[in-house]
């Protein structure tokens, strides 16, 4: 007797495998279609954050890979190089893993807002603060405790038009940064969680291919507060034959000797904090 062609096979199609095609021709028609991914890599003459150079004063490379999707949520991931000399025992890079929202909002999007939670990681590292330690904490503290100098933020940020105010807090201690306690077994020691990073923006999108960026901080680091400080810079981007190419001055009041990389022997090492002027060149895709 013939038998009779099963629809599950074929050009038909079984429930199973309809339920699918549906699914996928959902997504497809979905704003998780039309999210965004976005690219950069390149070069830097010096790294810096936050007004302190991480590279020791020396050229670098830069990358980052950033994910944005229709509701605004987004993920990036960032790496730069680093002196081995500042963060001991570093492979040389540090790794910024981003994840936020941000969106705008009133009349012609005039506002706009978002919130992040950042991290930086420097694979490798393990080794006491780059710089000096205050006096004040070398009283209170036997030696400083080794440090994998990662650091773990949560920040916010308002703005209006080319005008954006931003404030992180770490929950981890910030760039390791901890002294060893000389109380009973058990004592925590001195502790730098809680820094707050208070920062204010402009960004001038003067044409499509120009922008202007003027901009200023300020960290305060909860018990070490020796080695707060306010930071200023002001740079110039261009984009042109496929690439982005910026021109940034920037410096801080940070103090020369607390900011010391000990990268040349006693006595030596480059000021981390002093101030700088800074070219760059990336390639955008």
């Amino acid at each position: 007797m013939k038998r009779c062609r099963d629809p599950s096979k074929g050009v038909f199609l079984s429930p199973a495998r309809f339920g699918r095609a549906v699914f996928l021709a959902a997504l497809w028609a979905s704003p998780v279609a039309r999210a965004e991914w976005s690219g950069a890599a390149g070069l830097t003459s010096d790294n810096i954050e936050r007004g302190v150079s991480q590279s020791d004063r020396r050229p670098t490379f830069t990358a980052s890979l950033a994910w944005r999707h229709a509701t605004g949520m987004y993920a990036s991931l960032g790496a730069s190089g680093v002196s081995r000399a500042q963060y001991a025992g570093s492979d040389g890079y540090k790794l910024a893993p981003e994840l936020g929202w941000s969106g705008a909002f009133g009349q012609a999007d005039d506002w706009h807002a978002g919130t992040f939670l950042r991290g930086q990681y420097y694979p490798g590292a393990h080794g006491p603060w780059f710089g000096t330690l205050p006096t004040a904490v070398q009283n209170r503290a036997q030696q400083a405790k080794e440090s994998n100098y990662g650091t773990a933020e949560l920040g916010g940020s308002l703005g209006w038009r080319i005008s954006t105010l931003s404030v992180t807090r770490s929950f981890t201690n910030y760039q390791g940064l901890s002294a060893a306690g000389t109380g009973p077994v058990g004592d925590q020691g001195i502790q730098s969680k809680g820094t707050v990073y208070v920062g204010l923006d402009l960004d001038w999108p003067v044409t499509d291919c120009l922008s202007l960026n003027v901009g200023a901080g300020h960290l305060n680091i909860p018990n070490f507060e020796d080695l707060g400080y306010s930071d200023w810079r002001a740079g110039v981007s261009v984009r042109g034959f496929g690439l982005r190419w910026g021109l940034q001055a920037s410096g801080s009041n940070a103090s020369g000797a607390k900011y010391r990389v000990r990268s040349r022997g006693a006595g030596g090492g480059s000021g981390a904090a002093e101030k700088a002027l800074v070219a760059s060149v990336a390639w955008i895709f």
